[in-house]
């Protein structure tokens, strides 16, 4: 689902000025066309501009968009007409209330009775109706009529690039606090993006012949969108990269409820999901779950205590070896919130654990020779370890591009699979297919090019040191 484009406009809004095109195109223009809007303010006729530019240009889109009340930013790129959020939100408000669009109220991060962020959160959305294509068509915007005359900044594809999010600790609250969501931002294509846009495209366009059903209502006109964070100005495509929306919202416990081509799914995942990427990328190998290995079995800790031991690897990319002891405790707190059982018994034994290590009543647990043995035990990634976050965020660009180079090149063979963060949603009849080709599956040269070269601590420093230029 693509966001709302701020910088879309045409070749006739540039050849006359702002005031007077506002008058001539659209103020005059609407009170024949569509006498039903109330909208007059000058500032609101450039927001209806904008969602009309956007909706000609890709008709059958959800378009998402924030109603966070923020000021306008002018000087900034992906906003170069200085609309506010407050004029966005009125003309939506105004199209949805005469049935121009279909519109869903996003979610809020916020959380005023609890006093909390959260991470899970939808944002606002709409979809054009016949209504709004009609005067769309009126107005002499339809592509097909003028496939040359709306421009964006951005690049019309599936690909899109943004600033990293900026958070800063609230000394009231005690808690880290977003300060600055990240924007999107344009970018030059390069063979990297173009590679990749051509791959989505194509897979879109297989998953819309396909019947991917949830509740009894069939997913349609699906785009699926690549979205990547410019946390390196060196190399800004080397974080990120997954997709939302459309079944990556559906939980667990209502997977019954979807199916592809009439057959229920199942869901397939990478064992030892961050690991195995890591060691893929650094060996060019798979971990397989066969002979009886275990990446979460280390020796001198007892088997029950797998699950925490799952954690504390996780937790040992992208935190020094003082700051995971903390991170673990703290993720294990926090999945405890939920409720859920394993992650109640997670949090008993990972209190077990810790009493284990802790050799004197008053001091604190030795974990030290805990993570000395996960070394040992993952001697040929250990290098990995212990290294400032963007290692972790590395394994997760990685993971995102095998998965869906998988769910790519399995449609070369006929087999819908749709993937959802890092596993694999398909029919039961390809179950087998996919397990077997999830091992076999190679990216494609753009984006191999781009994957880096760590196979020892002196690479991952270079790494980190050429990601900082």
């Amino acid at each position: 689902m693509p966001y709302l484009d701020l910088t879309i406009y045409t070749a006739k809004e540039t050849r006359v000025d702002g005031e007077q095109f506002t008058r001539e195109v659209l103020e005059d223009s609407l009170s024949i066309l569509a006498p039903d809007l109330p909208i007059y303010k000058k500032t609101q006729l450039r927001a209806l501009w904008i969602v009309l530019l956007n909706v000609a240009r890709k008709p059958k889109a959800i378009f998402l968009y924030s109603r966070s009340k923020q000021e306008k930013h002018p000087e900034f790129t992906a906003n170069p007409r200085g609309l506010s959020n407050n004029s966005i939100r009125s003309v939506i408000d105004t199209l949805a209330k005469a049935n121009y669009i279909e519109h869903t109220k996003g979610e809020s991060r916020y959380d005023k009775e609890k006093d909390t962020w959260s991470y899970e959160s939808k944002m606002s959305s709409f979809k054009a109706t016949p209504v709004l294509l009609g005067l769309i068509s009126n107005l002499g915007l339809a592509v097909e009529d003028h496939p040359d005359e709306i421009h964006s900044m951005f690049p019309n594809g599936l690909v899109e690039l943004f600033e990293p999010n900026i958070y800063k600790w609230d000394v009231i609250r005690h808690r880290k606090k977003r300060t600055y969501t990240g924007k999107q931002i344009p970018y030059k294509p390069n063979d990297f993006t173009k590679a990749v846009n051509k791959e989505m495209e194509d897979y879109c366009r297989f998953l819309n012949e396909a019947d991917i059903v949830f509740k009894g209502e069939r997913y349609k006109d699906i785009q699926l969108t690549r979205k990547f964070r410019r946390h390196s100005w060196s190399n800004p495509f080397i974080f990120g990269g997954r997709t939302g929306g459309y079944w990556n919202e559906i939980p667990k416990e209502d997977y019954q409820e979807l199916t592809i081509n009439r057959e229920a799914i199942v869901e397939i995942d990478y064992p030892y999901s961050q690991t195995n990427m890591v060691y893929h990328m650094v060996t060019g190998k798979f971990l397989e779950p066969d002979d009886g290995y275990d990446a979460y079995q280390i020796v001198g800790c007892e088997t029950k205590y797998r699950s925490v031991i799952k954690v504390i690897i996780n937790l040992m990319y992208g935190n020094s070896e003082r700051g995971v002891t903390k991170a673990v405790t703290d993720r294990i707190n926090e999945n405890a919130k939920k409720g859920k059982k394993e992650d109640l018994e997670t949090k008993q034994l990972h209190l077990e654990l810790r009493e284990e290590l802790t050799t004197n009543p008053k001091g604190s647990a030795n974990w030290q020779p805990l993570y000395q043995a996960i070394q040992k035990k993952h001697e040929p990634i250990k290098h990995m370890f212990f290294l400032p976050p963007a290692i972790a965020q590395i394994g997760a660009w990685y993971e995102t591009h095998m998965v869906f180079a998988v769910a790519i090149n399995a449609t070369r063979l006929g087999c819908v699979t749709i993937t959802k963060h890092d596993a694999f949603l398909v029919g039961q009849s390809n179950e087998e297919l996919i397990k077997d080709y999830r091992y076999t599956t190679g990216l494609i040269p753009e984006i191999q090019e781009l994957v880096p070269r760590i196979r020892n601590w002196k690479e991952a420093q270079e790494f980190l040191y050429n990601l900082m230029r």
